[in-house]
């Protein structure tokens, strides 16, 4: 079925990255999409059912802006599977073009320093932070194992909204538990030692996490002023207490559902204060348009800070998956590049909720640290 590989060209430098193609002999059956997985977490690692769809680009043509360093051709896997989210758990909905690829190899992980000396144990401090114009909330902040002891080191820091549900046990609606992956990982040298900080919401959480052009029952968002807040008044607070690095590229925000919103206007918004921003299940569904064509407006590194967006599958709205999917393809589609720069997930099975949040935390904060920095960043 298959005509012809597209030329692939994968390199670190992401202006030098050449779309993955394909062609087809015929077009797919209507409701099914092609796919390729790979070698690397962010292609599924091989797995058919974590593989990443590609672009339809007319009735047989296939393209994936692709840019991971260390990938090549014939690394890749493809495969034809159904492009909702009902069906995408089952395996045999999967039918994979073997005659396109060899043997599917293994990636070894980047290299992380590991601590040396004397370590004091992981810490947590709570803190109040009242920013202007809005009710103060709680603000607890995990200083990572030896930071007490290794007093010439910066860190860089990861920004987390609804903080009631970062750390174990959690809130009214679980947890997170950032604190725990965040020291596993770091223990597992798969990330680097870092600050988490867990930023409360209050009762005003839809107006602090929705820009101010959405409105939603009469009440509009305020989500710029608080993001500026963030920005502005809660770093600079941070910086001075304990030693957070000073680049954008230290610092990232992660926020879900209304909290990834936010994470998307501090992309989009603030690339100058943060240079990463995890969108988990963010709530495109109060402006699905408006999202498209900020995405296509943002698409192109240098217009934005780096960017992931995930969602699920399950659950009355499927979590959300077809509009995080349409606004994935018109960042893919007008010229963001697969990878480093910008990242889109599928939790195939999860619902929207803490317990699915969870789960897709290690893959997020792995791509947050994988990658060497760029020389320059917006």
């Amino acid at each position: 079925m298959i005509a012809r590989l597209g030329l692939i060209l994968l390199l670190a430098t992401s202006v030098a990255a050449t779309p993955v193609t394909m062609s087809l002999e015929e077009p797919l059956a209507e409701g099914r999409a092609l796919y390729v997985s790979g070698p690397s977490p962010y292609l599924g690692d091989c797995d058919p059912m974590q593989s990443v769809r590609m672009l339809s680009i007319g009735a047989v043509e296939w393209v994936l802006p692709l840019d991971l360093p260390g990938i090549a051709s014939d690394m890749l896997r493809f495969h034809e599977r159904p492009f909702g989210p009902a069906g995408l758990d089952d395996p045999g909905n999967a039918a994979e073009f073997v005659d396109t690829m060899s043997a599917c190899h293994q990636l070894e992980a980047p290299d992380v320093p590991v601590r040396q000396g004397d370590l004091s144990a992981p810490r947590r401090v709570d803190i109040l932070f009242s920013p202007t114009g809005f009710r103060p909330r709680r603000v607890s902040v995990l200083l990572p194992r030896g930071y007490d002891s290794q007093v010439d080191r910066s860190y860089p820091v990861l920004l987390a909204l609804d903080g009631q549900n970062v750390f174990a046990p959690g809130g009214a609606f679980g947890s997170w538990d950032l604190d725990r992956t965040i020291t596993d990982l770091i223990d597992q040298h798969l990330v680097p030692d870092m600050i988490l900080v867990a930023v409360a919401n209050t009762p005003d959480r839809f107006a602090e996490y929705t820009p101010e052009w959405i409105e939603n029952d009469g009440q509009s968002g305020r989500g710029g002023a608080f993001l500026d807040a963030l920005c502005d008044e809660l770093l600079p607070m941070l910086r001075a207490r304990w030693r957070v690095g000073d680049a954008a590229h230290d610092v990232a925000l992660v926020g879900s559902s209304l909290g990834g919103l936010l994470a998307i206007e501090a992309a989009i918004r603030r690339p100058d204060a943060f240079g990463a921003a995890i969108a988990m299940s963010p709530s495109f569904w109060l402006a699905p348009d408006e999202y498209v064509r900020r995405a296509t407006e943002h698409a192109r590194a240098g217009t934005r800070a780096r960017l992931w967006i995930d969602s699920g599958t399950e659950g009355r709205s499927h979590d959300g998956f077809l509009h995080v999917q349409t606004v994935r393809d018109a960042f893919l589609g007008s010229g963001a590049l697969f990878g480093p720069d910008f990242m889109h997930v599928t939790g195939v099975g999860d619902a929207h909720n803490e317990a699915a949040w969870r789960r897709r935390a290690p893959l997020a904060l792995r791509w947050l640290h994988h990658f060497p920095v760029p020389e320059s960043r917006p």
